[in-house]
């Protein structure tokens, strides 16, 4: 645990939400507040950021105070644009969904490093993957699950319209898992879907899936000057945490999926962030990882995404993937996972 006080935190205005759900209930809060080491005020600061293992505790002595199990979808229902700063405002005055999804993954290491976002763009299906970055413990399905509502419902808010889709996490179904599915359903998620498929777990990544058509969605407070202003604050502040060692990694895994298919050289990575090959190798190596090691990891779980899809060939798999051909992929996939694509995809 102190690894991740040293090395990761989230914005603290989560922090806040959990104890403004847990004091709407009547409960007593003061031990919450000396959970976070800052009283109301501070936590509601935009840049205020709270260590990693500090909210992990303040949110198991939630649940445990509470009995609530299902405190990560009043935590998501809590968030706002408007608690992330620049960011949120930023997005609010994009153009679309689609270009508000773009800043929320371009400034995502300005808002925690404890999670990165990207986007998996299809011609039918989109997803926007959550990666998690840090070790979450027992917070864990409080903060992806968090995370996910917020997102939803900031989504339906920015474009006042019911978003189409479902969500697959990470984790196994814990034994709320039908009151956690039936609890995302009426937030909204999943709107006109059969319960079982609101929510999926056990699965390769934690994904938000949706139309891709949704993406063109306009948003009701666009506005270019307003967001040009807001952008700029937002990369003066991705620059400020250039020098950092966990951002490097979350910054690069966001840049790793090529949006023409396959994955990104580190060329063009290193060009996108404004680095030389050299030093996007040498802070990648400060956070105790590669490029080669990223990639690997991205292909690795891009492959068990795209098997899940049973319209797709092995074929279609790994030319999706950027390999030449169906053996390297299979040879690459034997080394992952001890079987071959076929059979994974059978079991």
């Amino acid at each position: 645990m102190a690894s991740m006080a040293q090395n990761h935190w989230i914005p603290a205005i989560h922090a806040l939400h959990v104890i403004e759900v847990v004091e709407a209930r009547g409960y007593a809060v003061a031990p919450l507040l000396r959970l976070a080491g800052m009283d109301r005020a501070a936590l509601s600061a935009p840049t205020a950021r709270l260590p990693l293992d500090a909210f992990a505790a303040l949110a198991e002595a939630a649940r445990a105070l509470t009995g609530d199990a299902l405190l990560g979808v009043a935590l998501g229902l809590k968030m706002q644009v408007s608690a992330h700063g620049f960011v949120g405002f930023a997005a609010m005055t994009a153009r679309t969904l689609g270009g508000a999804l773009e800043i929320a993954i371009r400034f995502a290491p300005t808002r925690s490093t404890a999670f990165g976002l990207r986007l998996e763009r299809g011609p039918e299906t989109t997803a926007l993957v959550i990666d998690e970055l840090a070790p979450l413990g027992a917070a864990r399905d409080s903060l992806v699950m968090g995370l996910m509502l917020g997102l939803w419902r900031i989504g339906c808010d920015l474009t006042r319209h019911t978003l189409t889709g479902h969500a697959e996490v990470a984790f196994l179904a814990p034994p709320h898992a039908e009151r956690l599915r039936q609890a995302c359903g009426a937030a909204g998620l999943g709107a006109g879907q059969a319960l079982s498929d609101v929510l999926r777990f056990g699965a390769a990544a934690n994904r938000m899936c949706f139309a891709t058509r949704q993406l063109d969605l306009p948003l009701l407070q666009a506005d270019a000057a307003a967001q040009a202003l807001a952008r700029a604050q937002c990369e003066a502040q991705l620059a400020a945490l250039a020098a950092d060692r966990v951002s490097a990694e979350v910054r690069v895994r966001a840049l790793l999926p090529d949006p023409a298919g396959g994955i990104r050289s580190a060329e063009a990575v290193a060009a996108e962030l404004g680095w030389s090959v050299r030093t996007l190798k040498r802070r990648l190596a400060e956070a105790g990882t590669g490029y080669a090691q990223l990639a690997e990891a991205w292909r690795a779980e891009r492959a068990q995404q795209l098997l899940s899809d049973p319209g797709r060939t092995v074929e279609q798999v790994a030319l999706a993937l950027g390999y030449t051909d169906a053996a390297n992929f299979s040879r690459a996939f034997r080394r992952w996972f001890g079987v071959a694509p076929g059979a994974w995809r059978k079991n």
